[in-house]
């Protein structure tokens, strides 16, 4: 999913940072390498969180060609490929977005 945010931190406050799906190297938390194709799906908005609230969401479908997909932020997460069918073992442990996502689009 790709983000934009109003950003809070005190240094870049009132700016607006954002990163693009067209370039893997800016994701922030994981990285695609090799080819891949991308698909939007939609937009999505959750003003149910405090997050959602300062945040807007665009989905894509990204279909990594050879699934190798490396967890940049090593220090906040992991990540493994789950097969669809298994994810609703997974769902309670995703972040809202994710949940929602879930929900809509992939069950």
């Amino acid at each position: 999913m790709a983000g934009i945010d109003r950003t809070t931190t005190k240094e870049l406050k009132g700016t607006i940072k954002a990163f693009s799906w067209q370039n893997p190297h800016s994701w922030m938390e994981v990285e695609v390498v090799g080819d891949y194709d991308l698909t939007f799906v939609g937009i999505l908005n959750d003003d149910t969180t405090d997050v959602g609230r300062v945040h807007l969401g665009a989905v894509y479908v990204l279909d990594a060609h050879d699934g190798n997909v490396i967890v940049r932020e090593t220090e906040k997460m992991s990540g493994r490929w789950v097969a669809r069918n298994d994810l609703a073992e997974h769902r309670d442990a995703m972040e809202t977005w994710s949940q929602i996502v879930y929900d809509a689009f992939v069950v």
